[in-house]
């Protein structure tokens, strides 16, 4: 339920280039015990108008290939910060994303995705 799902996250503070506000991104970390190493970890990025709470169904599948599955709540969605003056575009969210990964150590990525959450994943297979 979104109640566990809050206490198994965190929150990442991003600051957008050039802005004086910072946005709470919500992002849960899964451990699993597959055979794809901790350095190789899954990017979850979900659709429009949802949340990471969608991909709950295929997390227990994941967690045997993967030994950390990262699910972040796109800012706009789900328990991240929702700001009205934002630019939500899917450069946007992969900057946000992009961040993120840094923050978490993260130098290379597996990318899964669905729906709007598959632009955001081609804009950083393109960087």
């Amino acid at each position: 339920d979104v109640l566990t799902q809050r206490r198994q996250g965190s929150f990442y503070w991003y600051k957008p280039e050039g802005s004086e506000s910072s946005y709470g991104i919500f992002y849960r970390v899964v451990r699993g015990d597959g055979p794809i190493p901790d350095s190789q970890p899954l990017l979850l990025i979900h659709g429009m108008p949802v949340s990471s709470y969608d991909w709950y169904k295929v997390l227990p599948g994941l967690k045997k290939v993967y030994q950390r599955i990262i699910v972040p709540d796109l800012l706009g969605t789900g328990l991240s910060d929702k700001p009205p003056d934002y630019d939500y575009t899917c450069v946007g969210h992969a900057d946000v994303l992009e961040q993120l990964m840094s923050h978490l150590g993260v130098a290379q990525v597996h990318i899964m995705s669905q729906s709007v959450g598959v632009s955001i994943g081609h804009e950083l297979l393109a960087r």
